[in-house]
């Protein structure tokens, strides 16, 4: 059961957690924009997968926590790390570029 509450952020109520309308709204976009950003780095890596039975693009983990300001509110995001061996080649998220234009 959700229930909607002013600016007091959570509480419980009969056993079942009752968010606030803004708290909602912040996890929702949290977790739509971590998918966003999984789904973007899974692409990369599927463009450039190895031809010789080896990987040279892979996924390495997760970067620190950061803030970002959305509509809803202050979250944290911890975007996927890909390590690129191509000489010259760097993965860069165009998703993170624009989130950070927004929080500055």
């Amino acid at each position: 059961m959700l229930k909607a509450l002013g600016d007091e952020g959570t509480s419980q109520e009969g056993g079942e957690l009752a968010l606030g309308l803004d708290e909602l709204a912040r996890q929702g976009a949290q977790g739509m924009i971590a998918a966003a950003l999984d789904e973007e780095a899974e692409a990369y890596l599927g463009r450039h997968r190895g031809e010789r039975g080896y990987a040279l693009v892979v996924r390495t983990g997760r970067a620190r926590g950061r803030k970002v300001t959305v509509e809803s509110g202050t979250i944290e995001l911890r975007a996927p790390r890909v390590h690129d061996r191509r000489e010259g080649e760097r993965f860069t998220s165009k998703i993170e570029e624009r989130l950070s234009e927004r929080s500055s």
